[in-house]
């Protein structure tokens, strides 16, 4: 997971919610086709169309309109008229992008379900299946944290596992919190988002056979500049690219790239 900075400036689904407190998440989009469309649009954009749980591509070059869906951090079904605000229908800092989860046709054929769900279509699944709450604040981490970074997690080579790094993640603090360090609310986010569901597993490790095949490469033709703008595109992080937690670790427990990225001539 990598931290969201969603945009505070008044927005469409901001400017209806102030007028329509009380109305949910479909009537909006029922009402208002354009400016769904428009938020939704926002949503991926200021994510880089990556999904906010695992990471996947979502960009629009790569992937259908329908496998980039709205999700609701704290699930909108919790809310019920006339409660405390925010609607959590229309509260725009809980509303996020992500990805189908592993419901397509091609995943469902090639792995186990609901083992190799994951992000809100997993967290759904507990939810309905195993009686989990639909408040999710304090339980999991937000992509909104201020503090989420990718100094918190730690991948295996071996797996494509991710885990948590646990002495940099209790050096900081969340501002939710129901556990007694901040590596227990990491580690069950990783598990209520299935993040290391053997899917996942084998794509991320996907990146790292890239990122190994660009140092073969190097090994074999010496080929010091060619290598450089490699490493950096790869892992360059100013627009940011599919697991690109996974790269960071990668470029984080590798001398020679971080040289190369710290080499400004």
């Amino acid at each position: 997971m990598r931290r969201i900075k969603k945009s505070q400036t008044p927005n469409v689904l901001t400017i209806y919610a102030a007028t329509n407190c009380n109305d949910s998440w479909d009537t909006f989009k029922k009402n208002n086709a354009i400016d769904a469309s428009e938020i939704k649009k926002k949503i991926f954009e200021e994510q880089g169309y990556i999904c906010a749980y695992c990471e996947t591509d979502l960009s629009i070059e790569n992937v259908f309109e329908h496998q980039r869906r709205v999700e609701h951090f704290n699930s909108k079904s919790a809310w019920r008229v006339g409660q405390v605000q925010p609607n959590l229908h229309l509260d725009w800092n809980n509303v996020i992008g992500v990805c189908i989860g592993g419901t397509d046709k091609d995943s469902r054929e090639r792995y186990v379900m609901p083992d190799n769900k994951s992000c809100d279509s997993y967290k759904e699944h507990l939810e309905t299946n195993c009686h989990h709450s639909k408040l999710w604040t304090g339980k999991v981490v937000s992509p909104l944290e201020t503090v989420l970074c990718s100094q918190m997690f730690q991948y295996c080579m071996a797996s494509g596992e991710l885990s948590v790094n646990k002495i940099y993640a209790n050096s900081v603090a969340f501002q939710f919190n129901d556990y007694a360090t901040s590596a227990e609310l990491l580690d069950n986010t990783l598990i209520s988002f299935n993040l290391n569901c053997e899917r996942l597993n084998l794509a991320r490790k996907e990146v790292h056979y890239m990122y190994e095949r660009i140092k073969t490469e190097f090994r074999k033709n010496q080929d010091v500049n060619k290598f450089k703008f490699k490493v950096r595109r790869w892992a360059d992080d100013s627009k940011i690219k599919n697991f690109q937690t996974t790269r960071d670790i990668l470029i984080r427990n590798c001398k020679v790239a971080q040289k190369i990225l710290a080499d400004i001539d």
